[in-house]
């Protein structure tokens, strides 16, 4: 059987997750930091229809497949050679708080499988960096509308105190030296 056998080669690709740097005390994080829970929506972002359908496209991956008519079944072929995997580090390494996974593919031609293995952890980080950028984006836009309001909560103030200072000219705690001099 190994002689006849379809050799098959996989190239595997290691990501390592870092932790988003934002001021936890300004703003919640809404979404559970639970690494199993990302890696689930990670792996149906690598494996959906859409991630996996341009690069099966860019490589010409499984053209027989595409000339029996069915337009999907290339990209669910290709599916079914990518897997993301959670990789447990070492502990003695002194990486206890790393948390990362694998990007692998599965493919007859040794040079294919680095090559789409390479270009679906590419395309897996640029997703995620312009996702950062949106949510960078949105952060900054909140801190800026939080910036506003308060600054129009402080003039508010301002204007308040004024009015009262007005209102009790000569009747406030820092005139009575003034008040004092006034009456001698």
């Amino acid at each position: 059987y190994c002689l006849i056998a379809t050799k098959y080669y996989r190239s595997e690709a290691l990501v390592v997750v870092d932790e988003p740097k934002i001021l936890e005390s300004v703003v919640q994080r809404a979404v559970d930091d639970k690494f199993e829970q990302r890696l689930f929506l990670v792996q149906r972002q690598i494996m959906s229809l859409n991630f996996l359908g341009s690069i099966v496209k860019e490589f010409d991956l499984y053209p027989e497949a595409r000339e029996e008519g069915d337009e999907n079944a290339p990209v669910i072929m290709l599916v079914g050679g990518t897997a993301v995997e959670r990789v447990k580090l070492d502990p003695s390494a002194g990486l206890n708080n790393v948390e990362a996974f694998t990007v692998s593919f599965m493919h007859p031609e040794p040079r294919t499988a680095m090559q789409v293995t390479q270009r679906i952890t590419e395309k897996f980080l640029e997703e995620n960096t312009r996702e950062r950028e949106k949510d960078v984006e949105g952060t900054v836009e909140f801190l800026d509308d939080e910036l506003r309001r308060l600054k129009l909560e402080l003039e508010k103030k301002e204007e308040q105190i004024s009015l009262f200072k007005t209102a009790h000219i000569g009747e406030l705690p820092q005139q009575t030296d003034a008040n004092l001099r006034a009456l001698d």
